[in-house]
């Protein structure tokens, strides 16, 4: 991100006075019974001086967002709680920059409970741009000028730091850079962010990521001097090996956790989140260890419904979804970070022809209805495979979140599309061949006259994540090939994203790599039977004569 230009700066001050008419004719009281107002409750006073920032643009309308209440919570935990080191784990879109480096030191300046701010960028660039923000509000921010007079007394914009009238100071620095001697007058910083300093580079080193925590720890940390103390390491997560990661790790256990309810929330800080509109808080967690807290919000839940419901809608979340790359999708909207490739390799996915049907030595379909309600378990996958010599085809694919009524029909029609000379074998995990599975693949061959011949993997499996990870050889070693023609096909995509996904400890979906891997055990199984016979056939024929 290059540094902040004058025309930059300019043009943002231009949009802040705008955006922030007043009323003139506004009496002294009326003013300052408003005020009043405002200071009771982070959302009126967010809304209020910075409207421009309550607006966003959802499939490109504009639409006026209130405040989630989340941003809520933590604005009244730093005014209720002088000495608070806050983790926000926050999904990409949650307006984390907005509110801990812009609404809430600006909050606590109005209740004055802010001296000294200091403001730690992934950059000194980054922190420059972010303490800029801060400044445009405080010199053309009309609203908070009429009701806080005219700010800035000294400094640039380009500086890094700056006072305002009353005395409060503004300073900036990239992490790493030193902040010993940071001070106004005598007052050292009393509020501290450190904003979105992770980085894909940073987390493919774990001795500068250590080396960067314990910077948090003490040289920043320890900047504080008595009285309030007010820290916040804002990111979401989409690196496995991260700042955030290490700090959450090293602070919190599964026993810090607060089981979440709403009326926790409605209950809390005076009840002050009443009235807000809470959803998908299965998609939220909250631990405590003394002064660390630590609230993770994820953009959705597993149904994407919006943790933001004013903002988001679940048609939104779940088009995104759709539309991302599976492990960007994991890592920066619900915080599930996912190391690329790091047991099937993007650049093992060989596209390209596959031979005729008719020419496969045996084709497989594999079916994984996944009506388990786990984390892990939410598609509906079959996977159609065929072996032809060595290699392995990957011929199509089903993988969706889709009723059983649609996966039966998907999979009669798979067999009603396939050619009269070509046979397939179809196959589901024993598990699955139940009533409720087996009754509506009943109604669907009652219907189209023939009943489809389904058997079931019998086989008493390894760990599911070791048996997938052993087709990885196969992959590298260009054995298997996948059907181009299916290259941009929506599940064939959402089924290589997953496979690209599986490493140990993985939380992200698996059944198409599951009924993958049933696939293709079935077909080198029946390579090895065949292989025997023939073996067996020669030696009898040698000994003939």
């Amino acid at each position: 991100m290059a540094r902040l230009t004058e025309k930059q700066f300019l043009k943002n001050l231009e949009n802040t006075k705008k955006a922030t008419p007043i009323d003139a004719q506004e009496s002294v009281a009326e003013k300052e019974a408003r005020k009043k107002d405002l200071l009771s409750n982070y959302k009126k006073f967010f809304e209020y001086y910075f409207p421009n920032y309550a607006k966003s643009k959802i499939d490109k309308k504009e639409v006026v967002t209130e405040c989630a209440w989340f941003h809520v919570f933590v604005a009244h935990m730093l005014l209720h709680c002088p000495v608070i080191f806050f983790v926000l784990e926050w999904f990409r879109g949650s307006a984390k920059s907005t509110h801990a480096c812009m609404g809430y030191p600006l909050w606590l300046k109005c209740h004055g409970e802010l001296k000294t701010m200091l403001l730690v960028g992934q950059t000194e660039k980054k922190a420059q741009r972010l303490i800029a923000d801060i400044q445009v509000q405080l010199m053309g921010n009309q609203r908070f000028i009429q009701d806080y007079g005219v700010q800035v007394r000294q400094g640039s914009w380009q500086d890094l730091e700056f006072i305002t009238n009353d005395g409060c100071a503004f300073f900036a620095l990239g992490i790493g850079q030193s902040p010993r001697g940071t001070r106004n007058e005598s007052n050292r910083p009393d509020y501290i962010v450190a904003d979105d300093c992770d980085t894909k580079i940073l987390s493919k080193n774990q001795a500068r990521i250590n080396e960067m925590v314990e910077w948090i720890y003490g040289d920043l940390i320890e900047t504080f001097d008595i009285g309030f103390q007010r820290f916040l390491l804002v990111n979401n997560r989409p690196f496995k090996h991260s700042i955030l990661g290490k700090v959450i790790a090293d602070k919190f256990t599964n026993q810090h956790i607060i089981k979440l309810t709403k009326t926790y929330f409605q209950k809390s800080l005076n009840g002050i989140l009443k009235n807000f509109l809470f959803s998908a808080m299965n998609a939220v967690q909250y631990s405590q260890n003394g002064d660390w807290h630590h609230l993770r919000v994820n953009a959705c839940n597993a149904d994407f419904e919006p943790t933001w419901a004013s903002k988001y809608s679940i048609e939104y979340w779940a088009n995104k979804c759709l539309n991302t790359v599976r492990r960007i999708w994991s890592g920066e909207f619900l915080n599930t970070p996912v190391t690329e490739g790091v047991d099937f390799k993007e650049q093992w996915i060989k596209w390209d022809r596959i031979p005729k049907l008719s020419e496969m030595e045996h084709i497989v379909a594999y079916a994984d209805p996944s009506w388990k309600n786990t984390k892990t378990s939410d598609f509906k996958a079959i996977s159609v495979w065929g072996k032809c010599g060595r290699y392995l085809y990957k011929i199509k694919q089903y993988c969706r979140k889709d009723s059983i009524i649609n996966f039966v029909s998907w999979f009669y029609n798979l067999h009603e599309s396939l050619p009269e000379h070509v046979t397939c074998d179809y196959y589901m995990e024993s598990n699955f061949m139940q009533d409720i599975i087996l009754d509506e693949f009943g109604d669907e061959g009652d219907k189209r006259g023939y009943q489809l011949p389904i058997r079931g993997d019998t086989r008493k499996k390894d760990d599911k994540y070791f048996r997938i990870q052993a087709t990885a050889p196969l992959y590298e070693r260009g054995y298997v090939i996948y059907n181009q023609e299916e290259k941009d096909d929506a599940d064939m995509k959402e089924a290589t994203e997953q496979l690209l996904c599986i490493e140990p400890d993985y939380s992200t979906p698996d059944d198409a790599p599951d009924a993958d891997e049933g696939a293709i055990f079935i077909l080198q199984r029946s390579g090895r039977m065949r292989r025997t016979q023939m073996r067996v056939g020669s030696i009898d024929h040698r000994n003939a004569y």
